[in-house]
């Protein structure tokens, strides 16, 4: 599980938008990544990635409880930010992506288990592919 702050243009190619808390996590039984994205406030991209220029980033977010969201850029915290509704948002964007099955030799079976793809090699069991 994984937040970090991500931009939601209102249309394709709109440089005006929501600025989300983007929430990414695999759950062990399905080989895919679910991603939904949180409202905290709308505005333009630029004037967003003044105050944040962690915007689409990898920079992870601390949850500070309530809905409330800091990001440490090694000298201070950020500003908070605040999911639109506190605990009651909804999120404004949502997907699926897949999580293909890496290459393996033919005849070697691979599963999907615990968020990750294994491999059976005879010799080991069950192995992180």
């Amino acid at each position: 599980m994984k937040n970090t702050l991500a931009f939601v243009p209102d249309s394709e190619g709109s440089s005006v938008g929501w600025l989300c808390v983007k929430y990414s996590d695999v759950f062990s039984d399905k080989p895919e990544r679910t991603v939904l994205y949180w409202p905290v406030e709308h505005g333009s991209l630029s004037a967003i990635r003044d105050v944040f220029p962690e915007v689409d980033t990898d920079k992870e977010l601390r949850d500070g409880g309530n809905g409330r969201y800091s990001i440490y850029r090694g000298w201070n915290w950020s500003p908070p930010v605040v999911l639109k509704d506190g605990g009651q948002t909804k999120p404004i964007k949502s997907e699926i992506i897949p999580i293909p099955c890496p290459k393996v030799r033919a005849g070697i079976d691979t599963r999907f288990r615990n968020g990750s793809w294994e491999k059976y090699l005879k010799s080991k069991g069950w192995v992180t592919a």
